[in-house]
């Protein structure tokens, strides 16, 4: 499907160059399935006797049908790396419709997280996977799509895509992705009105072999029933035990993973182990939705979420082996949920507007890198941002009429004396067109 040129055929020029005489040769375009379909077409020459020998070559060049900008189809794949160093934290996340013909599951808002060569929070998909059980993908269950494709997200969707990306200078990488209309069912519009997975990662180092990261995923969702379960999984081929109530943890090679629900609105988390398996298995009774095997073992922290709003906090922390995990404080907060995290010598608050309104949070006046995440239909809103000393440190308002104005998410850091200033990132979505 990349041919160098429609005609003379390209597998012509490679017969000429190599020299193979005046023989028959003949371009075949299968796509992905090129391959294979070439062995074939090849086995069936040489099975009827009219060729003593065949030579197959496959070779397609991709890349030339890739928009790497921002601005392309890449916009729904954002990468983020702490450094170029060997023990440095890479994390992807994917925020795309599917389509039926694609190549992968429906799994808007999946994500893999890995410390060097150590790949800790995984996507384990077998091939033919047309779940989003089998990776690390939040869904929710639908009440109208058909019964052999829930609980999982569908194929329709039109609308799929990240709300807002940014990378702040300091490395922390901020994301939405809103994946509400992935239960769109043919020309139904999805019942599903609010379904969206904020990231916050927060990268940090103690020297150039201990890079590690906090990563914050935020899960929110709306349906009509509190039997349609938001379902959640944290994958990983680390042994994940639960050293502690609500703390999981596994280790890989030189790095440890931990995983700790910081709130939810209902459900318990559970870890179970997943050995290597397929979506055809037969006596598992699979259907398109409901499959989670996995192409190789690994071990899962998962979680079922009541409807009809469910919501789940869980901070996944990623660092050098036998490092002691991040101890988060729950901040005092109106009108928003908030924490405090500390590593490597770098602060870090993060607030959780539930809506529009109005909203403070308590934070010390230590210098700390604050990040606030907007409500449902709060994004790219502008938002005034105010603070106060009091004897705990710093009362931080949002939404009332004086302050600094930014626009959510918000990223300001506080100086001394409660002094707030903007933080310099930048948007990592194509501008509005």
């Amino acid at each position: 499907m990349t041919a160098e040129s429609p005609t003379p055929a390209v597998s012509c020029v490679v017969g000429q160059r190599i020299g193979a005489g005046p023989v028959g040769a003949i371009d075949l375009n299968a796509a992905c399935s090129g391959f294979v379909c070439s062995m074939n077409v090849a086995y069936g020459l040489l099975m009827s006797g009219a060729y003593n020998s065949a030579a197959v070559v496959g070779a397609d060049c991709i890349t030339r049908h890739m928009d790497f900008s921002t601005y392309g189809r890449g916009t729904s794949v954002l990468f983020a790396r702490s450094s170029w160093n060997p023990s440095a934290v890479w994390f992807v996340t994917q925020c795309s419709r599917t389509i039926d013909v694609d190549h992968m599951p429906a799994a808007a808002g999946n994500f893999v997280l890995s410390r060097g060569s150590d790949h800790l929070v995984v996507d384990p998909s077998p091939y033919g996977s047309l779940s989003s059980l089998t990776g690390n993908a939040p869904t929710i269950q639908s009440g109208h799509l058909p019964a052999n494709y829930v609980p999982s997200q569908a194929y329709w969707s039109v609308r799929t895509g990240y709300s807002w990306a940014t990378r702040l200078e300091g490395g922390e990488l901020l994301a939405r992705c809103d994946y509400a209309d992935q239960y769109k069912f043919q020309e139904r519009p999805s019942d599903i009105p609010l379904a969206q997975r904020d990231f916050v990662l927060m990268p940090w180092s103690a020297g150039a072999d201990s890079e590690s990261a906090l990563l914050l995923v935020v899960d929110r969702a709306r349906a009509k029933a509190a039997s349609q379960n938001l379902h959640l999984r944290f994958r990983s081929p680390t042994l994940l035990k639960e050293q502690a109530p609500g703390r999981f943890a596994g280790t890989l090679g030189q790095s440890d993973l931990v995983i700790r629900p910081l709130r939810q609105s209902g459900g318990t988390p559970e870890v179970r182990d997943e050995a290597r398996g397929s979506c055809f298995d037969q006596k598992k009774n699979y259907t398109r939705g409901n499959c989670d095997a996995a192409r190789f073992d690994v071990s899962e922290m998962r979680q079922r979420i009541p409807g009809p709003s469910p919501v789940a906090v869980h901070l996944v922390e990623v660092g050098p082996k036998g490092a002691s995990a991040a101890e988060p404080a729950r901040l005092a907060a109106r009108g928003a949920s908030a924490w405090g995290f500390e590593r490597g010598g770098r602060r870090w608050a993060v607030a959780l507007a539930d809506s529009a309104a109005p909203a403070t949070y308590e934070a010390g006046d230590d210098e700390a890198r604050h990040l606030v995440l907007p409500g449902e239909g709060g994004a790219g809103q502008p938002v005034r941002v105010s603070a106060r000393a009091i004897a705990s440190g710093c009362e931080v308002a949002l939404g009332g009429k004086a302050g600094l104005e930014l626009r959510m998410p918000a990223a300001f850091a506080m100086d001394k004396g409660c002094v707030v200033r903007a933080l310099n990132g930048r948007s990592l979505l194509a501008p509005a067109r």
